[in-house]
């Protein structure tokens, strides 16, 4: 004594069915996905030597090249010399305490993408 199931209510149970599923995969997709840590912003890997320039440009070709913005007063680099670094290669937390432990600048991770400098 089986009954046939009429062809629409199946094809209205099969489409609910895959729209859930669909749902349920993006929720799981954006669970899933996670934003870049300040850990692993300061393991980018950067390259440079520079002779003789401001610590303002140096700062400018490190954002270009590690995909990062740096936030600090002028104040804070203001003064600073021109900087000559042999060439560095390396992750960027090395790069950063060379360029700016002469002087006296500390940085710190702020959000996914910004580095805040500030004098020590």
């Amino acid at each position: 004594m089986h009954k046939k199931i009429p062809e629409k209510v199946v094809y209205k149970v099969m489409s609910t069915m895959f729209k859930q599923l669909f749902i349920s995969a993006l929720f799981c997709g954006i669970a899933l996905a996670h934003s870049i840590s300040g850990q692993e912003l300061l393991n980018k890997e950067v390259s440079l030597k520079v002779e003789s320039m401001e610590i303002k440009k140096i700062l400018n070709l490190i954002e270009k090249q590690a995909d990062v913005k740096f936030v600090y007063s002028t104040n804070s680099i203001q003064g600073a010399q021109n900087t000559s670094l042999k060439e560095i290669k390396g992750p960027l937390y090395k790069v950063l305490d060379q360029l700016l432990a002469p002087i006296n600048v500390s940085f710190e991770v702020v959000g996914n993408t910004r580095i805040l400098l500030r004098k020590k």
